[in-house]
């Protein structure tokens, strides 16, 4: 996998990330209404959206410098593993959600394995260590 890859790998993360919050913060009520899920909290609601958006800049950048800003990417990974994890929660074990919540927290997950790819496959070794 070369630099092109990554590159639209964060690319399309961000891209994602932004979008469905703005989609969420504006049609949320609306959508849940839809699926028969309980309304959120609306100030919890636009801090997370806020998060989601903010990791979503954070993710545009790494796609420009692949080589700088892995902070942010081993910060998406813990990130987008914890929405999975809320959400599958919600869904399984609580059931305050319909399943279809999941698709959000399985695009969470798969971007999560492949950020994790990224710092494996992109790491520079280390020199002196042992």
């Amino acid at each position: 996998m070369n630099s092109t890859f990554w590159t639209w790998v964060f690319r399309v993360k961000a891209v994602w990330n932004c979008t469905v919050s703005v989609v969420f913060l504006f049609a949320d009520d609306a959508i849940r209404e839809w699926l028969g899920a309980p309304k959120a909290d609306p100030a919890y609601r636009a801090m997370f959206l806020a998060l989601a958006f903010t990791f979503g800049l954070g993710y545009w950048r790494v796609s420009q410098d692949l080589s700088d800003n892995r902070d942010i990417v081993r910060g998406g990974v813990i990130g987008q593993c914890s929405v999975f994890a809320v959400v599958a929660w919600e869904v399984w074990g609580a059931g305050r959600l319909p399943a279809a919540f999941l698709v959000t927290g399985l695009v969470d997950l798969l971007f999560a394995e492949l950020f994790v790819a990224f710092l494996v496959r992109t790491a520079k070794p280390r020199v002196g260590v042992g």
